[in-house]
């Protein structure tokens, strides 16, 4: 078969000298010639980086950002240390951010969207091998809200009409968030370049950027037609994480914007893989493709949204 190999980097949490026994050590992003992927701690030997660093170049280089901010604005700092004569060099975290080198992100985890089509508890699942669905929901800059899935789930009513649902998960300086709304927009997917992925909705593409935009808006805040229904407290200046581990339960009813129910409660007895393109808006991919009863599909009976997520607080 295929033979690749990769490289991986590791970070631990602080320590103040001595054999680096029993520290915890993060999995971080590894490379290869498939691409990224999560790295996983195993048996292999490592190599120790300081996190005070005697000159500005070489903090520069292992300070973790988002990507997102101000390229002229440095994540490294000069700090008077009790242990060196000299000031040492250390990175100045962006908010949210927490670790030595700025290595956790605000947010961290996955999320699963688990689709019923029938009574036979029959589901399509995507979501469960997928880290990098919240990698950007920052609580900063613009990246405060992020739309789940990025089109909306269309289920019929009772009385013959369409009910929209869609979940809007939001992070600021003091709180996550987790809204459920029935706008019904589809929102692009921002690529590494800025650029944006389109549905293909017959829409105006600049009508869509501008949803984007706009999301925290549009289901990301209280108001007629989006409802919140759990929020935790985040400190304005992170130090430690907090683990979101629920399921959201929706379904047809019109006079209901779901319930929290706990994972275990998700009651899917056969599971069909869908390609994650379908969930995160990257490609013209829709999940309508999956249970349109115009495409002789089985309409959604009920969809389960679980959160397993880190947040810093």
């Amino acid at each position: 078969g295929d033979h690749y190999s990769y490289h991986y980097s590791y970070i631990s949490e602080y320590s103040n000298g001595g054999t680096p026994e029993n520290i915890p050590f993060r999995a971080s992003l590894g490379y290869s010639e498939s691409g990224m992927s999560v790295g996983k701690l195993g048996d292999a030997e490592f190599s120790l980086v300081c996190a005070d660093c005697s000159g500005y170049y070489d903090c520069e280089d292992f300070c973790q950002s988002s990507g997102k901010g101000s390229e002229e604005e440095s994540l490294c700092k000069a700090e008077a240390s009790p242990r060196h004569k000299s000031p040492v060099y250390r990175c100045n975290c962006e908010n949210g951010f927490v670790g030595p080198l700025c290595q956790t992100r605000p947010a961290e985890g996955k999320v699963m969207l688990y689709l019923e089509h029938d009574k036979s508890n029959s589901c399509s699942v995507c979501g469960e091998n997928n880290m990098w669905n919240v990698r950007d929901l920052l609580g900063l800059y613009k990246y405060t809200c992020l739309p789940f899935p990025r089109e909306p789930l269309l289920f019929e009513g009772g009385d013959g009409t369409t009910v929209s649902r869609q979940l809007g998960l939001h992070m600021n300086d003091t709180h996550f968030s987790v809204f459920v709304s029935n706008k019904g927009r589809f929102f692009p997917h921002e690529n590494d370049d800025g650029d944006y992925t389109y549905h293909d909705d017959g829409g105006d593409d600049d009508d869509d950027a501008n949803e984007l935009d706009n999301a925290r808006e549009l289901i990301c805040s209280v108001q007629e037609g989006t409802s919140e229904i759990c929020s935790i407290e985040r400190s304005n200046v992170p130090s430690d994480q907090t683990n979101i581990d629920l399921a959201v339960l929706l379904d047809n009813n019109t006079t209901s914007f779901g319930k929290i129910v706990d994972p275990g409660d998700i009651d899917c007895f056969a599971k069909s893989n869908l390609d994650e393109n379908q969930c995160d808006g990257s490609s013209n991919l829709s999940l309508r493709e999956v249970y349109d009863p115009s495409l002789n599909k089985t309409g959604l009976m009920r969809v389960w949204i679980q959160l397993d997520l880190q947040i810093t607080t």
